[in-house]
């Protein structure tokens, strides 16, 4: 998935089925790249460290983890739906 940083999001933690579950509409601030995929780990024998994503959601700046969340890019439209058009008979 292509995240860039202006995009809006929702997320949850991977695994989690419920509805509910998702975030409140997110906007992503900030990215980091924590540690290159050839760079030294000192965090030996494990993979590197994912890209952290800092969101505002709901007033505050939370982080999303590709690797702990399920994202999912969402447009105004999926939370402002457009207004039903009146009956056009009368």
């Amino acid at each position: 998935m292509e995240l860039k940083v202006g995009d809006i999001i929702r997320f949850r933690f991977k695994g989690s089925n419920a509805h509910n579950d998702w975030s409140p509409p997110a906007l992503i601030t900030e990215h980091f790249q924590t540690i290159e995929t050839n760079a030294q780990n000192w965090r030996l024998g494990t993979e590197p460290f994912p890209n952290i994503w800092v969101v505002l959601c709901d007033g505050m700046r939370c982080m999303a983890n590709e690797d702990v969340h399920e994202i999912e890019v969402i447009s105004p439209v999926d939370f402002f739906p457009p207004k039903e058009s009146e009956d056009e008979s009368g």
